[in-house]
C-alpha cells in the first residue's frame, strides 16, 4: 500500500512540475510575440502622427490623444497578456 501512495505522489508531483514548466515556457514566448506585436502597432502610431501638419499635432497635445492612445495600447497589451497565461494555464 505504500508503495502505491509513493506511486500516485510521485506522478501528482511530476505532473504538477511539468505543468508549471510548460505554462511558464508558453507564457515567455507568447510575452515575447505579443511584445513584438505591440511594439510594431506602436511604431506605426509614430510614423502615422509624423506626417501630420505641425498645427494638428499641437491640437492633439491639447486634447492629450497620445496619452489616450498610450493607455489603449496598454490595455489591450494587459488583455492580451492574461488572455495568454490562461490559455497556457488551462482554464477559460
Amino acid at each position: 500500500m505504500p508503495a502505491l501512495l509513493a506511486a500516485l505522489a510521485r506522478y501528482l508531483v511530476s505532473a504538477i512540475i511539468f505543468r508549471f514548466f510548460a505554462a511558464t515556457g508558453l507564457s515567455i514566448i507568447t510575452f515575447y510575440f505579443i511584445n513584438d506585436l505591440i511594439t510594431q502597432a506602436k511604431d506605426k502610431i509614430q510614423d502615422a502622427f509624423l506626417g501630420l501638419p505641425s498645427d494638428v499635432l499641437s491640437l492633439i497635445q491639447l486634447y492629450k490623444i497620445d496619452q489616450c492612445i498610450s493607455v489603449i495600447i496598454s490595455a489591450l497589451m494587459i488583455a492580451a497578456f492574461v488572455k495568454t497565461a490562461k490559455i497556457t494555464i488551462g482554464r477559460s
